[in-house]
């Protein structure tokens, strides 16, 4: 687009030059460049930061989007997440405070909706991911609460697989096994025993350990 010898662009030339206008906290700097038809302007936001937004794009973008990020402070309880966003668990952390108290989240009713909050000190993200690093996360590991009906909280998390998150669920069935509460899923799992058939065995009221784990058909078993 040609522009006269001020800078500004020549009128006719099919473009409306948007420097200087406030569009609720962004002030447009300048163009930035256009692109499939498509122009896209440097702005400013009141709260100092600079980006590239799509022109058209501007009577409904009102900030840079640190007036989410603040809204997102107040409703998450959020008390601090500087310099955390690229930590490889700060995914799990958002996962973890949106569960816990965003009614929009999927799964806020087996959270949140049921009382499940996180403790205070892991409102701050960064005091979250240094627990993780010393509690031994890695990668391809999830967070899991050891009481089901327990909070997010340092004595009650662990790392585990998802394999093993799927067998601590509220609708999990329990057997003893030398004293233990085992998951049934784990032990079918763990003895390549079909988890229907050990269910079974159970809910008969087997409680021996041999039997009850024997992987063929109990009519052959032996004493």
């Amino acid at each position: 687009m040609e522009r006269n010898e001020k800078g500004q662009f020549i009128k006719g030339a099919g473009l409306k030059d948007l420097t200087g206008k406030r569009f609720g906290k962004l002030t447009v700097i300048g163009l930035d460049r256009i692109a499939n038809n498509r122009t896209y302007w440097i702005v400013k936001c009141d709260c100092g930061n600079v980006k590239s937004v799509r022109g058209d794009t501007l009577k409904v973008i009102t900030s840079c989007g640190c007036v989410k990020k603040k809204q997102d402070k107040k409703n998450l309880h959020i008390t601090n997440n500087h310099n955390y966003a690229k930590h490889p668990v700060y995914i799990t952390w958002c996962g973890m405070m949106n569960r816990c108290y965003s009614s929009k989240n999927t799964f806020y009713s087996d959270y949140g909706g049921r009382g499940i909050k996180v403790c205070d000190e892991w409102h701050d993200v960064g005091k979250f991911c240094r627990w993780a690093e010393d509690s031994g996360f890695e990668e391809g590991l999830t967070i899991e609460r050891i009481d089901v009906n327990g909070n997010y909280e340092p004595s009650n998390c662990k790392w585990i697989t998802q394999l093993e998150q799927a067998w601590n669920k509220r609708n999990t069935f329990y057997c003893e096994i030398d004293g233990e509460s085992i998951p049934v899923a784990k032990l079918a799992h763990d003895y390549n025993i079909p988890l229907k058939t050990l269910k079974s065995r159970y809910k008969q009221g087997i409680r021996d350990k041999n039997k009850l784990l024997y992987k063929g058909n109990l009519k052959h078993y032996k004493e």
